[in-house]
């Protein structure tokens, strides 16, 4: 493109072309064409108003993407180079050309993104199973960071959730080999039932059975029945035994469980359980980590 033909170039701000006159129009034809005109001019200046507005929100878009592409980088491997996230500049004035590129860009953006949520969500839900599984093995320290190294996670809880940081700090205070002194239950010679009344675990077992991987699960009613026989008993050595076959009835639960089933299954017992806190804050006295 010559230097001429560069300056004959449409620029929608210039106003060229066209004629400003004060004197009003002295034939009805000529009233018509320029309201026509006026018209014109009226849904060009609509159309660069919403292209710029479009640009603007796709602009925005992109730099929530490639935000979000960012994190989970840092998240699945810190030592990738974020390079390729750095976001233009929005121009004041965009052309159709730059709002083309930006739903090229934003549209390549989109599937990167996603591939990346799934891959981190696919890694969590492989560190928590893992983690549920080992969570009876009290000799077993090493296990949650071979885990952790071999799925390329940072050594912090999984879904930011303190349930399960006994689990993955070995050395806390509230670490595997601390587990049964953890379990301090004082002695009452009334049931949690009696002082509390009697739990409703219906709900709970109904929600547990409308999984797929558990709707035959016999695990499932031996897991929820304990759960009754806990807060049916007074015999300190007793609960300690039935709390910790609980945890043995869960575990067992999450293997039969699928990939997704595990994430609900997971759900509803941090939502029972924070139902039952009443019921079991004796129990569970400084092992708050713990849950049903």
């Amino acid at each position: 493109m010559n230097e001429k033909e560069e300056a004959r170039m449409y620029d929608p701000y210039s106003g060229r072309g066209r004629r400003k006159t004060n004197v009003p129009p002295s034939t009805g034809h000529q009233a018509m064409m320029r309201e026509k005109q006026r018209l014109s001019r009226q849904r060009k200046q609509n159309y660069l108003e919403n292209l710029e507005r479009r640009y603007k929100e796709q602009d925005a878009e992109i730099k929530q993407l490639r935000a979000q592409i960012t994190d989970c980088l840092s998240f699945a491997s810190p030592n990738l180079s974020n390079s390729g996230s750095v976001v233009l500049q929005v121009p004041e004035n965009p052309t159709y050309d730059e709002l083309h590129s930006s739903q090229s860009a934003l549209r390549s953006v989109k599937p990167e993104c996603q591939a990346l949520q799934t891959k981190i969500a696919a890694l969590r839900n492989l560190a928590f199973s893992e983690i549920a599984h080992s969570s009876i093995q009290p000799d077993n320290d090493s296990a949650i960071s071979t885990i952790i190294r071999t799925t390329s996670l940072p050594s912090t809880t999984p879904f930011n959730d303190i349930t399960y940081e006994w689990l993955i700090n070995p050395e806390s205070k509230l670490g595997f080999k601390k587990i049964f002194h953890a379990l301090d239950i004082t002695a009452n010679p009334l049931s949690s039932e009696q002082l509390h009344g009697p739990i409703n675990i219906n709900p709970f077992r109904n929600t547990l059975h409308a999984l797929d991987s558990l709707k035959e699960a016999v695990a499932v009613d031996s897991y929820c029945d304990k759960i009754v026989f806990l807060s049916r008993e007074t015999d300190v050595k007793r609960m300690r035994q039935i709390f910790l076959r609980i945890m043995r009835e869960r575990n067992h639960i999450m293997d039969l469980c699928t990939v997704i089933d595990r994430v609900k299954f997971a759900e509803a017992r941090i939502e029972h359980s924070s139902n039952l806190k009443l019921h079991f804050d004796e129990l569970l006295t400084g092992i708050e980590a713990l849950t049903i």
